[in-house]
C-alpha cells in the first residue's frame, strides 16, 4: 500500500470541463431581435437601423391612410352643404317662376338634389359622421337671394333663376370631381361617381340661358 499517491485536485468550476453536467440541457436564450451571427458591430447596427426605418415607414403609411380618410369625409360634408343650398334655391323659387320652363327645371333640380343629399348623408351616417342642420346652413348664399330679388324687380326673374342654377350645378360637379380625385376609398369613389352622373344629367337637360 502506497500512502504517497498524489491527491487529485478538487473541482473549482473555473476550467469549464464539467459545465455540461451543471448546465444540463439548457439551450441558449434567443434574442427578441434577430441579429446576424458573429460579433460584427457594423452588421448589428445595420439590422437595428433597418428595423427603425421599417417602423417609421409603417407609421407613416398608417398616418397617411387616416389622414386621407378624414379628408375624404370632410369633402363629403362640404358636398352636402352644397346640395342643401341648391335644394333650397330650387324649392323656394320654383313656385315663384313665371314660366313653365323655369318652374319645371327648378322642380327637377330640387327632386334630384334631394335624392343626392339623402345618399350622401346616409353614407356619412354609415361612417359614424353626423351632419347637423346648423352645419348645413353654413352653405347658404345670401347673394343668391339678393340677385333674384333684383332680377324680379327688373322683370328677369326666370332668366336669373336658370342662370344661378346652371352655375351652381357646374360648380357642384367640379366639387364632386375634385373629391373623387382626392380619395382612394372605393366606396366613396362609387358614391361620388353616382353623384357626378346625376348632376351631369341635370346639366345636359338644363334650358338654354344664352339667349
Amino acid at each position: 500500500m502506497q500512502l504517497n499517491q498524489p491527491i487529485p485536485p478538487s473541482y473549482s468550476g473555473g476550467d469549464g470541463q464539467f459545465d455540461f453536467i451543471l448546465n444540463g440541457n439548457q439551450k441558449p436564450k434567443k434574442s427578441l431581435i434577430p441579429l446576424p451571427q458573429g460579433n460584427s458591430r457594423k452588421q448589428r447596427l445595420l439590422v437595428i437601423f433597418g428595423g427603425v426605418v421599417a417602423l417609421i415607414f409603417i407609421l407613416a403609411l398608417v398616418f397617411g391612410l387616416l389622414l386621407n380618410s378624414g379628408s375624404s369625409t370632410k369633402d363629403l360634408v362640404e358636398i352636402t352643404k352644397t346640395q342643401t343650398e341648391i335644394v333650397r334655391v330650387a324649392e323656394n323659387n320654383a313656385t315663384k317662376a313665371r314660366g313653365v320652363t323655369a318652374r319645371n327645371f327648378s322642380e327637377t333640380v330640387a327632386l334630384t338634389m334631394t335624392s343626392s343629399k339623402q345618399q350622401t348623408i346616409s353614407y356619412l351616417a354609415a361612417k359614424k359622421t353626423t351632419v347637423k342642420p346648423k352645419e348645413l346652413a353654413l352653405g347658404l348664399n345670401a347673394k343668391t337671394d339678393a340677385d333674384l330679388k333684383s332680377a324680379d324687380a327688373a322683370g328677369r326673374y326666370d332668366e336669373e333663376l336658370l342662370t344661378i342654377l346652371e352655375k351652381s350645378l357646374a360648380d357642384y360637379r367640379t366639387q364632386i370631381n375634385t373629391a373623387y380625385n382626392k380619395t382612394s376609398v372605393k366606396s366613396q369613389k362609387q358614391l361620388l361617381q353616382q353623384l357626378f352622373e346625376q348632376v351631369t344629367t341635370l346639366i345636359t337637360n338644363q334650358p338654354d340661358t344664352s339667349s
